[in-house]
């Protein structure tokens, strides 16, 4: 997992934005896979590893989206719960008459 985001690092530094993008994605998707099982032993320094790990590759792939990704936080939960959203890629068609 961790050569996965070094990678993705290195073609980020390198000018690769699409295979950093999708390197940090995939990075993501493998710590969380890995934190999901440590759910049953929460005390285990690698269940926060993992979990802090997902979150951060994740952001890292968001800011990399065309359009780039929002953080924004729920307004409906207490606390609230932070959100990342995505808009289209191309502008919207104007309205017919």
């Amino acid at each position: 997992m961790d050569r996965v985001s070094d990678e993705a690092q290195r073609a980020l530094d390198a000018g690769h934005t699409v295979s950093a993008r999708d390197g940090f994605l995939r990075a993501s998707n493998y710590y969380r896979s890995a934190e999901f099982f440590q759910h049953g032993n929460p005390c285990d320094p690698r269940h926060d590893h993992a979990y802090d790990r997902s979150v951060a590759c994740f952001q890292a792939a968001a800011a990399l989206h065309t359009p780039a990704s929002k953080r924004s936080a729920s307004p409906t939960r207490a606390p609230p719960c932070p959100v990342t959203s995505t808009g289209p890629t191309k502008p919207a068609r104007p309205a017919r008459p």
